[in-house]
C-alpha cells in the first residue's frame, strides 16, 4: 500500500528546482494546497537582472492562477504564511557550487529530506550551448548534491522521450551506458565531447546541427531528448536513491488548479495553430499515438513516486503516460482540433476565420501531402521575394517606383518568414507525430496509485476513465486558446490582479538553526 501522502510529507523539507516553468508551479500549488503541513520547500530559483529569485517567486505567487487554489485556501496575510513553509534561494543549478556559499549548501544537505529536479530547458532543438548545460549539467549537479544529503534522495523530472528511435512498447527501465540504438556508450565522455564541440563551435546553428548529428547517431531524434538521455544516465552513476519520473506530452490541466489551466508554448500549442491555419493537412501519421497527459494527472502522480522514494518502496521508473491504457491517435486529436477550431469561430473571429474552420484538417502522412503545403509556399514566396528584391534595387527604376516595390515586397518577406518558422516547427516535430509510435507502459505508477488509502482522494488520478473528446473539447482547445494562442501572436496572456501592498517573501522566514534536522522517513 502506498504509505499516506499528506503524514509522509508532514515536516518535510524538499529541495526543489524549476518552479518557475509550467510543470513546476502546479506541483507547487498542489503540494502546498493539499499538503499545508509541509515541514520546509526550499526553492532553488535563478534571480534575473530586475527582478531577485524571491521577488520572482513572490510575484508568481501573488499573479499567475496556477496559486488561486493556495490563496483561496489560506486565510489571512499569504506571505506570512509561505514564509512559514517555503524558503526562496537565488540559485544557478548550470555551477557546481549552485550558485550557493558552502554553509547554506551544508545547512540544506543537513535537513533536507530528498531533492525534487524539475528544472530544465524544453526546447526541441536548443542551441547545445545552453540546453545541455541547462539539461545536463543542471541535473548532475543537483544529483551530487542529493548525495551529500543524510539520507540521499532525488525525484528527477525527466522525459518519455529518452527512448529515442526504440519505439513500440517501451517499459519503465534505464540501462546506463546503453543509447536507444542498443549500443554502448560513455555517457561522461559523450557530455566532454559536446563540451568541446561548443567550445570550438562559435556559431549557433552549425553546433546545434553538429551536436544533432550526434544525437541521431546514439538513436535520440532531437538535441533535447539527447540532454534528457544523458542525464539519466549520468544521474544513475550516483550514490544517490534515483526516482525518474518520465511524462509523455504535458497538456492542459483536467481539474488542478481549474480545468484548461496551461503556460507557454508546449507541444501541441503550435500543432493546433497549424490545424487552425490555411494549411489543413497536418504532416503525421494518423494511426500513431499522441500520447498526452493532463498537466495535474502529471503532478499527483509525481508526488505519489515522491512519497515512495521517501520510503524506500519506489519504482526506479514511472511513465506518466496514457497510451498504454487510453491511446489517442493522431487522426483522432486532429479531428478533434478541427471541431474545436469551428467552436472558437462560432463564438468570435474574422469571416476567414469561420470560412477557414469549415474546412476540416487532416492528419497526412509526408509521401501523401497536397501540393499547398508550407515548403512549397514557401519556395514560392521565396521566390517573388528574391525578384522583387532585385527589382527594388534597380537603379534604372524611378525612385518613387522602387519605393512601391519595397513596400509590396514587406508583406511577402514577412509571410516567407512565417512560413519558415513553421516548416522549421515541423521538421522539429516530424519524428514525434510522424515517424515514431510508442507505448509508454505505465504499470507502476498505476500500481502505486491503486495502492492509496481511502484519505488521499486528491492524488488520485486513472486516465482510463478520460474521455478525448471532452477533454479536448470542452478543456484543451479553450485552454490553449486563452493561455497559449496569444502567445503566438505576441500578445500577452491574463494574470491575476496582484494583492495589495504586493506580496513580498522573507520577511517572516525562520532562521536556519529553527529548521529541523532530516528526519530520515524509510
Amino acid at each position: 500500500m502506498t504509505p499516506p501522502i499528506a503524514a509522509s510529507l508532514s515536516g518535510a523539507h524538499l529541495v526543489v528546482t524549476g518552479t518557475t516553468g509550467f510543470v513546476g508551479k502546479v506541483w507547487l500549488s498542489m503540494l502546498l494546497t493539499h499538503v499545508p503541513d509541509i515541514g520546509r520547500v526550499t526553492l532553488l530559483v535563478r534571480g534575473r537582472r530586475d527582478r531577485s529569485a524571491a521577488a520572482r517567486m513572490a510575484h508568481a505567487f501573488d499573479t499567475c492562477p496556477v496559486f488561486r487554489p493556495l490563496r483561496d485556501a489560506v486565510p489571512g496575510d499569504l506571505g506570512a504564511w509561505l514564509d512559514g513553509r517555503v524558503e526562496v534561494l537565488d540559485a544557478d543549478i548550470t555551477r557546481a557550487d549552485l550558485g550557493l556559499d558552502d554553509a547554506t549548501r551544508a545547512g540544506l544537505a543537513a535537513s533536507a529530506d530528498a531533492v525534487v529536479h524539475i528544472a530544465g530547458l524544453t526546447d526541441f532543438h536548443p542551441d547545445p550551448a545552453k540546453g545541455f548545460p541547462a539539461n545536463v549539467d543542471g541535473a548532475v549537479h543537483m544529483g551530487r548534491f542529493a548525495a551529500t544529503l543524510r539520507h540521499p534522495r532525488m525525484l528527477h523530472v525527466s522525459t518519455a522521450y529518452v527512448a529515442g528511435v526504440a519505439d513500440g512498447r517501451v517499459e519503465e527501465t534505464l540501462t546506463p551506458g546503453v543509447s536507444p540504438t542498443g549500443r554502448a556508450f560513455d555517457p561522461d565522455a559523450v557530455v566532454r565531447e559536446i563540451a568541446a564541440l561548443c567550445a570550438d563551435e562559435p556559431d549557433a546553428a552549425a553546433r546545434t546541427e553538429r551536436v544533432g548529428a550526434r544525437a541521431c547517431q546514439l538513436g535520440w531524434p532531437n538535441n533535447y531528448t539527447f540532454s534528457k538521455g544523458l542525464a539519466e544516465h549520468l544521474l544513475a552513476e550516483l550514490p544517490v536513491d534515483l526516482c525518474i519520473v518520465r511524462p509523455s506530452v504535458v497538456e492542459c490541466a483536467r481539474t488542478f488548479p481549474f480545468p484548461g489551466w496551461n503556460e507557454g508554448l508546449n507541444t501541441s500549442g503550435p500543432i493546433m495553430a497549424y490545424c487552425g491555419s490555411a494549411f489543413r493537412a497536418l504532416p503525421s501519421t494518423g494511426h500513431h499515438t499522441f500520447d498526452i497527459v493532463p498537466v495535474d494527472a502529471v503532478t499527483r502522480w509525481m508526488t505519489v513516486a515522491l512519497v515512495r522514494l521517501l520510503h524506500g518502496t519506489h519504482a526506479p521508473v514511472y511513465h506518466l503516460a496514457s497510451g498504454d491504457v487510453n491511446p489517442a491517435t493522431f487522426d483522432r486529436i486532429v479531428e478533434l482540433t478541427a471541431l474545436g477550431h469551428r467552436r472558437l469561430a462560432r463564438d468570435g473571429g474574422s469571416f476567414a476565420d469561420r470560412v477557414r474552420a469549415h474546412v476540416d484538417a487532416v492528419a497526412r502522412r509526408h509521401d501523401d501531402l497536397p501540393a499547398w503545403r508550407p515548403e512549397a509556399v514557401e519556395s514560392t514566396l521565396g521566390w517573388l521575394d528574391d525578384r522583387l528584391r532585385t527589382l527594388s534595387q534597380a537603379g534604372a527604376l524611378p525612385a518613387g517606383l522602387r519605393e512601391s516595390v519595397r513596400k509590396a515586397r514587406r508583406p511577402v518577406s514577412r509571410q516567407r518568414r512565417d512560413l519558415g518558422r513553421v516548416r522549421r516547427m515541423l521538421d522539429v516535430y516530424r519524428p514525434f507525430i510522424h515517424d515514431h509510435d510508442w507505448t509508454f507502459v505505465t504499470a507502476a505508477i498505476r500500481d502505486a496509485t491503486a495502492a492509496l488509502g481511502p484519505d488521499d482522494h486528491p492524488w488520485r488520478d486513472d486516465l482510463r476513465d478520460l474521455c478525448w473528446r471532452s477533454y479536448w473539447l470542452d478543456v484543451q482547445v479553450p485552454g490553449i486558446a486563452r493561455w497559449a494562442f496569444p502567445l503566438l501572436r505576441g500578445e500577452p496572456v491574463p494574470v491575476d490582479p496582484p494583492s495589495s501592498p504586493p506580496l513580498a517573501l522573507g520577511r517572516h522566514s525562520p532562521p536556519w538553526s529553527e529548521i529541523a534536522p532530516a528526519r530520515g522517513v524509510a
